[in-house]
């Protein structure tokens, strides 16, 4: 579908690529793409064009969560809910209630890192049923029998049987079976922490040999996917990197620095991307007090650790997406989905991480987590038109983003998706 042509000018530009912002800044977007871009006067813009005087307000790409569930949680539902057939229209009309607050808090793209909901959701989106990202989706995870999946108190029964796959066959199977399901990319689990040892002691269970992965990320990627993993603690990080396995989901193992130094040498070696999932690893206190009966200083510690493990990856150079591991708007504390997503910018700032590197993380860095940098996560000529406005500035006070008020322009493949203009 071809877009219209717009022309947005006097805005201060944080084009995605980590370079220092442009004052007075314009831009050409025409048929989805951007036609132009540059300092004013540098474009020749058509006449009789739909023109923004954006007042010098912040044009920026638009946000991308790199690892999220769009499975319409709320607080409250039981939790095999997620796995209920009775559950599961439910969760799709909420799911498409998320996937709407998304793209009005800014997000044009995501990454749905497993759940059937997603499916169904990316392609009412594309065909413009509904509103919302551009959603590449994971379909159902490969998970071992005594995985993430294979420890839910859940009887087998509640499951597909292909839900579980062991041995090499077996995994091969069922990756082929996901990508005949319409998967963008294929969702594993190769280390999960441990009943015998606490998360602040950083114990970990491999879910698959190194055999098993490399069978699975060979069919996935010989057939143009890529795979993602669950990976808790340094044996399961380390399994799925011999094994190539391109993106590391939440991972590191924050008790250990030298652990942690030689996982993150061998993600910049294997140019792999980590996804941290910083929202949703990092502990509130009191709900860490509930869930775990951890003391105010093992909170302390956790936290601490997680800060100083993103603060060491990137310094080291490791590629940082944004990503949250929210499931659904009453799953995060009652918070509305992406206002909530863009907290966990604020948590990455408060780690030390530069602002202008979180903007990265949350832009470029998602782009590329996707595999879509050719087109995506930055404002550069010939790109997808996918950006927001902003009315302050974000390197100053990364919250803004949390507030709606403060998105004044969603643009999602040259079409304007939001205006509070």
């Amino acid at each position: 579908m071809e877009g219209k042509t717009y022309y947005l000018k006097n805005f201060n530009l944080i084009d995605g690529t980590g370079s220092e912002p442009k004052a007075n800044a314009e831009i050409l977007i025409k048929n989805n793409w951007i036609e132009d871009i540059g300092e004013r006067g540098s474009i020749d813009v058509p006449s009789n064009v739909k023109t923004f005087d954006l007042e010098e307000k912040t044009l920026m790409p638009g946000l991308n969560d790199a690892h999220l569930h769009l499975h319409g949680s709320r607080d409250g539902d039981p939790r095999s809910s997620r796995f209920l057939p009775s559950w599961e229209a439910r969760r799709a009309i909420r799911a498409a209630e998320d996937a709407k607050a998304l793209i009005n808090a800014g997000y044009t793209s995501c990454r749905d890192a497993g759940g059937r909901v997603a499916l169904g959701l990316r392609d009412a989106i594309n065909e413009g049923t509904i509103p919302g990202p551009r959603i590449l989706a994971a379909g159902r995870p490969i998970n071992s029998t005594y995985g993430h999946i294979g420890r839910n108190p859940l009887p087998p029964s509640f499951f597909a049987p292909d839900t579980y796959a062991d041995g090499v066959e077996e995994c091969i199977k069922a990756v082929r079976t996901r990508l005949r399901e319409g998967s963008d990319f294929i969702k594993i689990s190769t280390g999960l922490w441990g009943e015998s040892k606490t998360y602040l002691e950083g114990g970990c269970i491999p879910s698959y040999t190194v055999k098993e992965i490399k069978a699975m990320n060979y069919e996935a990627e010989s057939m143009g996917f890529f795979v993602m993993t669950h990976a808790n603690g340094y044996a399961g990080i380390m399994n799925a990197l011999e094994a190539g396995v391109f993106s590391i989901e939440h991972g590191g193992n924050h008790t250990d620095e030298k652990k942690d130094k030689e996982m993150f040498r061998t993600i910049i070696k294997n140019n792999a991307i980590w996804a941290p999932t910083t929202a949703i690893i990092w502990k509130p206190y009191e709900y860490a007090k509930k869930a775990f009966g951890w003391s105010e200083a093992d909170i302390k510690t956790w936290n601490e650790n997680l800060f100083q493990s993103l603060r060491t990856a990137n310094e080291m150079g490791v590629r940082i997406a944004s990503s949250t591991d929210y499931s659904g708007s009453g799953s995060i504390g009652g918070q509305a989905m992406g206002t909530a997503n863009s907290f966990n910018l604020e948590l990455l700032v408060r780690a030390g991480l530069p602002p202008m590197d979180v903007i990265v993380a949350a832009t470029k860095r998602g782009a590329e987590a996707m595999r879509m940098e050719e087109d995506l996560g930055t404002l550069e000529k010939g790109k997808w038109a996918d950006m927001i406005v902003i009315d302050g500035d974000p390197i100053g006070d990364i919250k803004i983003l949390q507030e709606l008020e403060n998105i004044k322009l969603v643009i999602k493949n040259g079409e304007i998706a939001v205006n509070r203009l």
